[in-house]
């Protein structure tokens, strides 16, 4: 028969999270689940299997969109509210799970008194990504080579277009990209584009027969960008001025091995 194995309550109080385990009979092996009832009606409101294994302790998001289980394996498994699997993870001893308020982490403790933050975000896909991937400095904004946007790297939303197109424009051959610490600029070492103003300025030759791009890296304050190029083996630094993107080079005689980047 079915017996309830653990149980949980909503933060507002208006439902309630049971695990419940169904012993198996000849032919049928046990199966887990997790229920969800209200708590003034008593009136199931969704079921989510689980596995054979039996539930011993449940967890349920503040906004009540994703749910845990804790099977007799030590294993998590994170739930959303329609049924998605978030993450299936082992942990040693989760005797007590608790989500962070966003939802967005889950903290587990039991017997070794030890306690787990589990980041729970889930895989984001991005469009590009050829050879080159950039973070801005404070983590919000990604962008990679081949792809036509900056995007939110913890949901995927697309920030900005990104017309990037210098080999086709221009004629050298690129596969490095950089954006500035605070998410203004992007440089695949042949253009400049200001993502502020839509912008998009050709960097400035520093010799002939410029071939290839072998780095491009932005300075802490994102006030100057330095580009490693091919087959002068040199870095060049170019000075920005935002409101026009004027820019005034200044080129480092340091030679470089064919390999060498900038960072």
């Amino acid at each position: 028969g079915s017996r309830v194995t653990s149980i949980r309550l909503s933060p507002d109080g208006g439902s309630v999270l049971i695990g419940k385990h169904v012993g198996g009979g000849v032919g049928k092996p046990p199966t887990a689940s997790l229920e969800l009832r209200t708590v003034s009606e008593n009136r199931e409101v969704r079921q989510w299997p689980i596995g054979p294994e039996m539930v011993t302790v449940v967890g349920l998001s503040i906004d009540g969109n994703r749910l845990a289980a804790v099977t007799t394996g030590a294993v998590i498994v994170v739930l959303s509210r329609n049924g998605e699997e978030i993450k299936r993870f082992q942990d040693p001893s989760p005797g007590v799970l608790t989500f962070e308020p966003s939802g967005g982490s889950l903290a587990s403790a039991g017997r070794e008194r030890t306690v787990r933050i589990h980041p729970l975000r889930a895989e984001v896909l991005l469009g590009g990504g050829r050879n080159s991937v950039a973070f801005s400095g404070d983590g919000g904004r990604v962008v990679a080579m081949g792809g036509t946007g900056v995007w939110n790297p913890r949901t995927g939303q697309e920030l900005a277009r990104v017309p990037l197109v210098a080999k086709q424009s221009t004629g050298y051959e690129v596969d490095r990209l950089a954006i500035s610490p605070d998410g203004r600029y992007i440089s695949d070492g042949v253009q400049l584009l200001d993502l502020r103003t839509g912008t998009l300025a050709n960097l400035p030759r520093p010799g002939e027969n410029r071939a290839y791009c072998h780095g491009v890296a932005f300075s802490p304050d994102g006030r100057s960008v330095a580009v490693a190029d091919h087959p002068q083996r040199g870095v060049t630094v170019y000075d920005l001025d935002p409101p026009s993107l004027d820019l005034m080079e200044r080129v480092i005689a340091a030679p470089l091995s064919e390999d060498t980047g900038v960072t």
